[in-house]
């Protein structure tokens, strides 16, 4: 048996940034004609425009990042999940401790007992022993196989949830992408990054009360 179940990371919300660079056109050289005699000189061609020097901006995309532990820790959902999971737990424990009490017992009896039985009955006890013993097994087995699987089904619905949000909120601050904060590992310039965790937690619980 394990402890009470940690929350697993939460997927990320990630879009592909991409950057266009616009090309600079170069300065035209003016050319210049032959020397000739005044008669028979050619004009000379007009000198080409000078190109519009490209304007400098402010960061023009928006980035924010979320800590989906805080959210799964802190969120309304997070602490009853938590508080579920160590029911179940406790509970089990309880069960698996009992069961293990049963066979010491029943294991102590019968090696108290075997000196006096003879071959078949003894192999009959063994059998019989070891049945239970597979048997206890099975149930601590069993038993994790559902503490896995409540933990996984908590996970992928504060998963949603962190999802949901960040798509509401994300829109409605014009943020080009919120990913999740284990995943921000670069930042180039022209990024303004933010870490929107409360925001989001906020409209988590929001959610959580309709």
């Amino acid at each position: 048996m394990r402890n009470v179940l940690k929350p697993t990371s939460i997927l990320p919300i990630l879009f592909l940034l991409i950057f266009s660079i616009p090309a600079t056109a170069a300065d035209a050289p003016s050319v210049q004609s032959p020397a000739t005699t005044p008669a028979t000189a050619a004009p000379a061609p007009a000198t080409a425009p000078k190109s519009a020097e490209p304007q400098k901006t402010g960061p023009a995309i928006r980035l924010g990042y979320v800590d989906p532990i805080r959210i799964g820790a802190e969120s309304s959902f997070g602490k009853e999940a938590q508080t579920q999971l160590k029911e179940k737990v406790d509970k089990l424990t309880a069960q698996i401790e009992a069961r293990k009490k049963v066979l010491e017992k029943r294991k102590a009896a019968l090696e108290a007992k075997l000196p006096t039985l003879g071959p078949k009955e003894r192999k009959a006890k063994a059998k019989e022993f070891d049945k239970m013993v597979e048997e206890y097994r099975s149930f601590a087995q069993n038993a994790d196989k559902e503490l896995q699987t409540m933990e996984k089904d908590f996970t992928l619905k504060i998963a949603k949830q962190v999802e949901q949000a960040s798509a509401i909120f994300g829109k409605s601050g014009d943020y080009a992408a919120i990913i999740v904060k284990q995943e921000l590992l670069y930042i180039g310039s022209g990024v303004e990054v933010q870490d929107v965790t409360d925001e989001i937690l906020k409209l988590v619980n929001e959610q959580g009360k309709k």
